[in-house]
C-alpha cells in the first residue's frame, strides 16, 4: 500500500490501489499495527486526509499489544511512534 502512495502522480500514484492494499494486509493480519501506522504515514497524507491520518494513529495508540507474542515488541514500537506523529501533526498537514 505505502508503494502505490508514495509514487508521484506521473508515475503512477494510486491511492485506491494503495487502500486495497492495505485492506488486505489488515484482513491477514489485524493484530499487526505497524500496518496502520504506514498508512497514516503514507496513505492518509498522499490522500491529504487529516481525519484519517488521526483516526488510524489513534486506533494503533489505543489497540492492545496484540495476542501474538511476536508482534508485541513491534506493536510496542508502532504506539510510541504513533504518539510521536500525532504530537507533529501541524508539520504534516
Amino acid at each position: 500500500g505505502a508503494y502505490f502512495a508514495r509514487l508521484p502522480g506521473i508515475a503512477g500514484r494510486d491511492l485506491p490501489r494503495s487502500a486495497k492494499h492495505f485492506e488486505s494486509s489488515l484482513a491477514i493480519e489485524p493484530g499487526y499495527l505497524g500496518t496502520k501506522l504506514v498508512q497514516a504515514q503514507f496513505h492518509a497524507t498522499a490522500a491529504d486526509n487529516e481525519e484519517m491520518y488521526r483516526g488510524l494513529l489513534k486506533e494503533v495508540i489505543d489497540a492492545p499489544d496484540g495476542d501474538n507474542a511476536d508482534f508485541a515488541p513491534e506493536n510496542r514500537a508502532a504506539k510510541r511512534t504513533a504518539k510521536q506523529m500525532l504530537e507533529t501533526i501541524d508539520a504534516v498537514f
